[in-house]
Parts: structure tokens; sequence; C-alpha cells
């Protein structure tokens, strides 16, 4: 994500190339993407496949939803018609 202007996006953090971002935040515990392109079930693929080689674990998957984890950080994804969500928080960083 840091291809993308982000700053705090945890490490090695990546969506597809070529992603539309309409909104974002971009804080010291929290990133968070709002994507318009590509659509909702791609970057849901796209993460199903690439959050594992991150050390992400899927911790839940269903309903064009994701839940993922990976040490103190958390992260959730959804689509919601032409739109979709990601955000990812941690509570502490080291």
């Amino acid at each position: 994500m840091s291809s993308l202007g982000y700053s705090n996006a945890p490490d090695g953090f990546s969506v597809p190339s070529g992603s539309v971002i309409s909104e974002r935040v971009d804080q010291e515990n929290t990133v968070v993407a709002v994507f318009t392109s590509p659509g909702g079930r791609d970057v849901a693929t796209y993460l199903r496949e690439a959050l594992p080689g991150q050390g992400w674990e899927i911790t839940a998957d269903g309903n064009d939803s994701l839940l993922f984890e990976r040490g103190e950080e958390y992260g959730a994804f959804t689509v919601a018609g032409e739109y979709a969500a990601l955000s990812v928080r941690w509570d502490a960083r080291s």
C-alpha cells in the first residue's frame, strides 16, 4: 500500500496493481481504503491469494467479507455494491 501513498500501512501489505482508492485513512494505528476499482470480488480474490504469503492468517471468509490477522495486526475487508473497503488496525507496533 505504500506505493499508493500510505505511510502507515503494515510492512509488505499489498493490494491489486492499478487499484483506485476513493477514500482513505492513514493513521498511526489504522489504515482504511475504499476501492472503486477493481471490483470488490476481484480484490477479495487477490487478498485470498496474497495474504497467506504475506504472513496473514485468514480467520473468516464468507458473504464477500474477510477477516485476517498477523500478530497484533487485524484486518477486515467487505464488498457492498460497487464499492469495497479494507481496514487494518493494530493495538501496538514494535
